[in-house]
């Protein structure tokens, strides 16, 4: 198993990613917010909680699965304010990179 699949079994408080680490993730990766989709410049708006109540303090983790039903791909999901196009992105590239550049305490 690569480490982009995970088991049936999900723990999505292994994919606990903030708002604010988010930011800093995209900001460290996307060198333009512009939509690639549209060419608008409008923001993007990110889903937030993983209960039946949004929270705005932790993201929203998808199960991409995969055609075998056996596997999945957990990922946070972003989209246009203007015209509704999705980016998504892989939970675990994500994960990895905040504890890997954890933030700087003040």
């Amino acid at each position: 198993m690569t480490d982009d699949k995970s088991q049936v079994v999900f723990d999505h408080e292994a994919f606990e990613i903030s708002y604010e680490d988010m930011l800093r993730f995209m900001n460290a990766h996307f060198t333009q917010t512009a939509c690639p989709q549209c060419g608008e410049d409008k923001g993007w708006s990110i889903d937030t909680g993983n209960g039946p109540e949004p929270t705005h303090d932790k993201l929203t983790i998808y199960k991409m699965e995969y055609a075998n039903g056996d596997m999945f791909r957990p990922f946070v999901s972003s989209a246009c304010n203007y015209c509704g196009s999705l980016r998504q992105m892989a939970a675990k590239r994500v994960v990895a990179w905040i504890a890997e550049n954890p933030e700087a305490s003040e």
